[in-house]
């Protein structure tokens, strides 16, 4: 017999977990806030740190400016590297 979740015995469909990611994961942040210059980079690196309660984004941890922020403009660098080559 197959288990289902709650969310399924519920809506009879699958979650959709697509945009979920492991806490911790280093993530790039667009920077639309500063007025940049020509050779600005436009992005910030950061850290997952967990989702929003109030709307659809992420909790960042900024790591140029050092503050936590929430913004929906995050990529995330899914690259595992393989263990072979680290050995």
């Amino acid at each position: 017999m197959i288990q289902k979740t709650p969310y399924e015995l519920w809506r009879n469909r699958k979650p959709n977990i697509s945009c979920s990611h492991p806490f911790g994961v280093q993530c790039f942040i667009l920077n639309n806030k500063d007025s940049l210059g020509n050779f600005d980079s436009k992005s910030d690196e950061g850290m997952l740190l967990g989702y929003s309660e109030l709307s659809k984004a992420y909790r960042v941890y900024n790591s140029r400016i050092s503050l936590v922020e929430e913004t929906i403009h995050v990529r995330f660098n899914n690259f595992k590297p393989d263990k072979t080559l680290s050995e």
